[in-house]
């Protein structure tokens, strides 16, 4: 083990330069002193004060052959220079951590230096040094952040193991570990193996001051990920180390964990506010307070969902592995969609209601005031009144599931669970059973005594069915049976999860688990997009609106599409589902073709009129992409350090308006950036040039969507792949739309300035 570690530090106006030097060995080795206490001095001025820090077993050897030998410390002067005025401290940690002190001041020196007033300042600079020369705090770029193992996104990231790296910088972390541990220790448990030396250590020096009763198990129980399926078996002498923490929310689930009811719990390093000084060693809060420097501030962190550094998915989520982050240029996948990534279900769902229309966008399905307005609506109050397969789905639930001990259902506020739940009453009536039905907040008039079923008419988070099962909170000791009319689910885990959840049994164990059935499920991305492409259509449209031109068509279409957008969320428009793109370039409403790979053929016999459905489809088949899939080893489009991309060649292959907007405003932004691939690139700046130079053919027809996704970020591309967008002349007159989304794209992308109208109608060439 290097066996010194040394730093300089000022303590005031009148004592600066401090040099200070743990030692970290048993024992005390002069003549190595002597040496690295010259090689500090070379090349800086020397200060009077010399603070030597060490264990109190040294005690004994460090005052024989330093502190109370004058010709040592004479050697010791001559050896840095022969006028050298040289104070020396010593401060010996005990086993209880606390300090016994001990100097030697050279008569020549007229200044008083008090180590026992500056030692806890000189204990925090060495973990300040350490911390700074180690990169203990990891700085996320523009291209990338972290994901900690909480799961939670972050943009700074507290990596322990980077200061495991000297012996003797080890020791002085451990040492210092005295002070919060005054047990004996039989076991030590670690949130991961990166910190093991310093356990090491800590073990090491206790050991050396005689404590027989220090155990030799270490083991990591894995952090966040292991914590459930480790076995921990501790007692009140068990100590449990955490790396680093922003939030005490390891800490607490740990104490709640059988085996570590009485354990001592320690964090080396904590960025949390509120941390524990009897539980921390480091404490950044602390230390920002103590010093100002930014380093030990800012650790915000968000769920994923939350993130801002996600917002428009230009950062790229780096998850922790094994303790370390592996930083190299990221690489890319392609990935191009074929016809059996829409498996059987979702055909059969697109089959059974593409022609009631109920597929629809930003609609909340209540009053349409919800903030931020949800992306996905199911209309499932029109399903349960018209369409006889999703009626059918419910009588077959009725005969199959309805628990007979049932006498009330009890549904949610939306329309939808209303009818639904009115639908399995009069079914269940059906067959001779009567059953009373209320809405949630009416419950408390109601006496249930078999049993009660909730009905919900369609779920995105599940928020609302557990709202409910906390409501029923006085009826805990019956069985409850949710039943959801269609369930929209981000991803399988998530989805698996609430229904557990919903399931348990707490109030009636006897009973067994609650029961959950859906009538129908459909995979989607909820909440995934913290920016839709609505969102970003509207900001565009306002900015189009803004540009210094005169009174014309185009601008008379952006500000319909803006009215259309905003009145959209309503309760009389209830969302948007045959006009939820912008209009083909030709200034139709975009339609699909007889045929379509991702649905079954009888689906594929006639034009199809209504977006939603299309969009509903693209968005469900590229989510799916994004998680593990039953049967498949590979995640075509899931997150992590190699980037995967939709391949452009899609847009080559589904060559229809309709699905190209739907792939464009589904994908995420990550999934369409191509800025850092040539060849991508220029497949995708070929095939809009193209489109421009071509805006009367059918293939041109998603050219606004194309131009939107540029605008707005979705869709990226190297500029150079885009600069023949100058050459290019667009008769405003028969493809408004595009003139204007083609004259800002110019505008964003390449510095083109757009030129003032000069007539009022907008007929004069500029």
């Amino acid at each position: 083990m290097n066996s010194f570690y040394l730093y300089k530090t000022n303590v005031s106006s009148q004592h600066q330069n401090v040099l200070v030097c743990y030692v970290a060995s048993l024992g005390f080795d002069f003549h190595k002193f002597s040496e690295v206490i010259k090689r500090a001095v070379q090349d800086s001025p020397f200060s009077r004060e010399l603070v030597i820090i060490s264990a109190e077993y040294n005690k004994a050897e460090i005052d024989d052959k330093l502190i109370n030998k004058s010709e040592a410390i004479v050697k010791l002067k001559n050896n840095i220079n022969n006028y050298q005025i040289l104070n020396i401290h010593l401060g010996l940690i005990g086993r209880d951590g606390e300090v016994l002190f001990n100097e030697n001041i050279d008569p020549l020196c007229g200044t008083k230096f008090s180590l026992k007033q500056y030692f806890p300042k000189l204990i925090e600079q060495g973990f300040i040094n350490i911390i700074k020369n180690r990169n203990l705090v990891m700085e996320s770029s523009a291209n990338y952040h972290f994901v900690k193992p909480s799961g939670k996104h972050t943009n700074r990231f507290i990596k322990a193991s980077n200061v495991m790296e000297k012996g003797a910088e080890i020791s002085f972390i451990a040492i210092n570990l005295l002070l919060l541990v005054k047990n004996k220790i039989d076991k030590i448990f670690t949130d991961t193996a990166g910190i093991f030396p310093v356990a090491y250590e800590l073990l090491t020096i206790l050991r050396r001051f005689g404590s027989d009763e220090c155990c030799g198990f270490i083991d990591s129980f894995g952090g966040y990920k292991g914590l459930n399926e480790y076995r921990f078996s501790g007692s009140e002498n068990s100590l449990v180390l955490i790396s680093a923490s922003t939030s005490d929310d390891l800490a607490n689930e740990l104490r709640n964990k059988v085996g570590l009811k009485q354990a001592k719990i320690l964090s080396l390093f904590s960025s949390n506010a509120d941390a524990d000084k009897d539980s921390t060693l480091v404490s950044f809060k602390h230390y920002f307070d103590q010093t100002g420097d930014d380093i030990f501030t800012d650790f915000t962190s968000h769920h994923g969902h939350s993130c801002e550094l996600c917002i428009y998915e230009k950062s790229i989520p780096l998850s922790l592995s094994n303790s370390q982050f592996v930083f190299e240029a990221p690489k890319t996948e392609l990935y191009l969609p074929v016809a059996t990534d829409s498996n059987k279900q979702l055909k059969d769902l697109i089959y059974n209601y593409k022609d009631d229309e109920v597929f629809k966008c930003l609609f909340d399905g209540l009053k349409g005031q919800t903030e931020p307005v949800p992306e996905y609506f199911i209309d499932v109050s029109k399903l349960v009144k018209t369409n006889a397969a999703f009626k059918e789905k419910i009588k077959n639930l009725v005969i199959r599931n309805f628990p007979l001990s049932a006498d009330l259902i009890v549904h949610a506020n939306d329309q939808g669970a209303e009818d639904v739940a009115k639908y399995i009453q009069s079914e269940v009536k059906s067959l001779g059973k009567r059953v009373s039905i209320t809405d949630i907040h009416s419950i408390n008039k109601h006496s249930p005594i078999g049993g009660i079923v909730v009905v919900a008419g369609s779920i995105q988070s599940g928020k609302s069915l557990l709202d409910i099962s906390r409501m029923l909170r006085d009826f805990k000791t019956l069985p409850i049976t949710y039943i959801v009319g269609f369930a929209k689910y981000n991803d399988p885990e998530s989805y698996v999860k609430l229904q557990n959840d919903l399931k348990f049994n707490n109030g009636n164990p006897n009973l067994g688990r609650h029961q959950f059935i859906a009538v129908d499920e459909i995979m989607l991305p909820i909440k995934e997009h913290r920016v839709n492409a609505w969102d970003r259509e509207l900001e565009l449209l306002k900015n189009l609106e803004a540009l210094p031109l005169k009174p014309c068509k185009s601008l008379e279409l952006v500000k319909e599409r803006d009215s259309q957008l905003r009145k959209a969320t309503n309760k009389e428009n209830e969302g948007l589902g045959k006009e939820l793109f912008l209009m083909g370039a030709k200034g139709n409403h975009m339609a699909l073709g007889p045929t379509f790979a991702f649905w079954s053929d009888k689906d594929n016999q006639n034009t199809f009129y209504h977006q939603a459905t299309v969009y509903y489809t693209m968005s469900s088949i590229l989510q799916s992409l994004r998680y593990k899939r039953v049967g498949k080893n590979t995640i075509p489009l899931g997150e992590g350090y190699i980037l995967k991309q939709l391949n452009p060649l899609l847009f080559d292959r589904f060559n229809e308006g309709i699905i190209q907007a739907s792939v464009l405003r589904s994908a995420k932004p990550r999934e369409l950036d191509y800025s850092d691939d040539d060849a991508s690139s220029a497949i995708v700046g070929s095939l809009i040039l193209k489109m421009l130079n071509e805006p009367s053919e059918d293939t041109s027809e998603a050219l606004p969507e194309f131009l939107l996704a540029l605008c707005t970020e979705k869709l990226q591309i190297k500029t150079d792949h885009i600069r023949d967008f100058l050459n290019i002349i667009i008769d405003k007159g028969s493809f408004p739309l595009v003139w204007l989304l083609l004259e800002y794209t110019k505008s964003v992308l390449l510095g083109y300035v757009i030129p003032k109208e000069v007539e009022s109608t907008g007929d004069t060439p500029f």
